[in-house]
């Protein structure tokens, strides 16, 4: 029933009145076309934005994977360093003590 009441009124309509709906209607329809363009466009850049952020995520476990297997490396060196230095704890003090008495002869020397 609107419909043909649409039509009626229409049909009353002067051919000017015509055109300029037309007109508003084009320049509806290239804003509408625009503003569905943006949207397009801020629609991949968020994409692309959850795409990296996945790839950042999986960095990140890498990187943790990473960062694990050096601090087991770290430690099992230092465990090492202390064992090492446990058992040549007479070696070490030599070694300081030649290092001392150099340092006395090098100061000695110089006065």
């Amino acid at each position: 029933m609107r419909k043909k009441e649409e039509r009626n009124s229409l049909k009353k309509l002067s051919r000017l009145e015509i055109l300029e709906l037309f007109l508003k209607q084009s320049e509806e329809l290239a804003q509408v076309k625009e503003e569905l363009k943006i949207a397009k466009e801020e629609l991949a850049e968020r994409r692309i934005a959850i795409s990296e952020s996945g790839s950042i995520a999986e960095a990140a476990l890498k990187l943790s994977g990473i960062f694990e297997v050096a601090q087991k490396a770290a430690n099992e060196y230092l465990d090492n360093v202390k064992t090492q230095k446990s058992t040549d704890t007479h070696g070490s003090t030599v070694l300081q003590e030649a290092a001392e008495e150099y340092v006395e002869g090098t100061v000695l020397k110089n006065q």
